[in-house]
C-alpha cells in the first residue's frame, strides 16, 4: 500500500513544531519512512519554519554500503550579524543614558587612580634624575 506524501501531511498536521523538528533531527527510519521525513519538511516549510536553518539536518546515505552519517551540525555554525537600528521610545532611552553615565563612574574612578599612579611614578623618576 502506497501513501502518498499528501495523506502523510494531513496525518503528521496535528504535531507541535517541536515534534517535527524532534523527529527529523532523529531520523530514526524505523518510526518514518523518506516520504514521512519529506513530508515533515514540506510542513514546516509551509509553517514559515525553515528546517535547513533550524537545526534539522538531513542524514547523507552512502550509497555502496546504505550505512547512514549525519551531515554536520548547522546550530553549530558561527555567523556574523550586524545591527543597523535600534528602535526605543525617548523615555527609555533617557533612562538608559542615565544609567550609563551612572555605571561609568567608577571606571572613571579607576582611570584617575591609575593616572595619579603613573603621574606619581614619573615625577618621582624626574625629581631622583634631577639630583
Amino acid at each position: 500500500m502506497t501513501v502518498s506524501v499528501e495523506q502523510i501531511k494531513t496525518s503528521l498536521g496535528a504535531k507541535t513544531t517541536e515534534e517535527l523538528r524532534a523527529a527529523l533531527e532523529r531520523h530514526d527510519e524505523s518510526e518514518y519512512t523518506d516520504q514521512a521525513f519529506e513530508a515533515m519538511r514540506q510542513i514546516l516549510t509551509e509553517w514559515g519554519i525553515d528546517a535547513s536553518l533550524a537545526g534539522v539536518d538531513t542524514p547523507q546515505r552512502n550509497p555502496l554500503t546504505g550505512e547512514v552519517s549525519a551531515s554536520p551540525s548547522r546550530t553549530n555554525v558561527i555567523r556574523d550579524v550586524v545591527v543597523t537600528d535600534i528602535k526605543m521610545p525617548f523615555g527609555s532611552m533617557v533612562v538608559f543614558m542615565v544609567k550609563w553615565a551612572i555605571a561609568s563612574i567608577p571606571a572613571l574612578i579607576i582611570l584617575f587612580l591609575l593616572a595619579a599612579l603613573v603621574s606619581a611614578i614619573l615625577v618621582g623618576l624626574g625629581v631622583s634624575l634631577l639630583r
